[in-house]
């Protein structure tokens, strides 16, 4: 039996060496631009909709093509092809012939992912992220209780989402995808992205082999900082609140079932929710994101451009395989101009 070592950057692979086989590496911008095997660079060329449709050489010679259908099922596949970039520019895993989509695993011959989606809840399963209240009224004068009275709007999106937790985007692989595992995003959003990849992708095939070897051989020197890179988090000694006559200097920090210290102190400027407020928010903030009991589940905190950043969550979420230590922090990767919660 032969094993694999896999290297990653975040939540994607940058390189992988199979036992008795020489190191790939792969180069990503946007998206997936290019691979080196051999001392040779092969550049990943994609279609409209993001999947992998062709493999060049560096004289731009095609040396693969692939066809799919909407949910990414192969037309006449290569079963010599070693290329595991496939639908949607995904890693594709030939043992279990699933898409790699962090989070969870994607099967194409179902349409279907292989897990359930744990983003959805009963707290935002219906209304969303971000609840909007509609037909407001204060309360009348005459009523006792002085409660006001609101409704709140139906977010069409999440049903469509949350009431088949299997689903792979909204069932509309054409309109949505879903890259997180954790929610599906109008591929409108990153279309812009794609459009750009494309043309670096286009620019770089005549000029780039100096280039792309510099960036993937300077990335093999620096593979073992690779993880600490994508571990950092703000320096305590900047971070602080003013709470109830406290300074901005005290620190808060719990420790985890294994003994680790993770630091959680709040910012200034932060607050509770009972509702999941989502991967936008107030600029520079944070916010404790509460169960049905009151206590804190989630804490979360956002950049100067509202965008979170960093969560702690404070249990398990009831599966100690996936999630051994707790408290635990996840990360928000906004490199591809939507959020993903590592």
């Amino acid at each position: 039996m032969k094993y694999s070592v896999f290297y990653w950057d975040g939540n994607n692979i940058v390189a992988e060496q199979t036992e008795g086989k020489n190191v790939k590496c792969y180069l990503r911008g946007i998206n997936l631009i290019a691979r080196e095997m051999d001392g040779m660079v092969y550049y990943y060329i994609h279609n409209e909709h993001g999947d992998v449709s062709q493999i060049r050489g560096e004289n731009g010679a095609c040396k693969a093509s692939y066809e799919y259908d909407a949910f990414g099922n192969e037309k006449n596949p290569n079963k010599d092809d070693e290329n595991p970039f496939r639908y949607y520019g995904e890693y594709y895993d030939v043992e279990t012939q699933t898409v790699y989509l962090r989070n969870r695993d994607y099967d194409a011959s179902i349409g279907r992912f292989t897990q359930e989606d744990t983003y959805w809840n009963p707290e935002n399963m219906i209304y969303g992220d971000n609840p909007v209240r509609l037909n407001e009224r204060e309360a009348d004068e005459n009523d006792l209780l002085g409660l006001n009275t609101y409704t709140y709007k139906p977010e069409v999106t999440a049903m469509m989402q949350s009431t088949n937790l299997y689903v792979y985007g909204i069932n509309s692989p054409i309109c949505y995808q879903d890259p997180s595992g954790d929610f599906a995003i109008s591929l409108a959003v990153i279309f812009v992205g794609v459009v750009f990849a494309a043309m670096a992708s286009i620019a770089l095939m005549p000029v780039s082999r100096p280039l792309i070897h510099t960036i993937i051989y300077k990335t093999k020197e620096n593979w073992g900082n690779i993880s600490q890179a994508n571990g950092k988090v703000r320096d305590k000694s900047k971070i602080g609140r003013n709470d109830k006559g406290k300074s901005k200097t005290d620190k808060e920090a719990v420790n985890t079932n294994k003994g680790n210290e993770i630091d959680i102190t709040p910012t200034e400027n932060y607050s509770s929710s009972d509702k999941n407020p989502g991967p936008k928010g107030k600029p520079n903030s944070s916010v404790d994101i509460l169960d049905k009991n009151g206590k804190i589940k989630t804490r979360r905190w956002y950049n100067s451009k509202g965008n979170a950043y960093r969560d702690v969550d404070m249990t398990n979420h009831g599966n100690p395989k996936k999630h051994p230590e707790f408290p635990h922090v996840h990360i928000w990767d906004w490199s591809k101009g939507y959020p993903i919660r590592k």
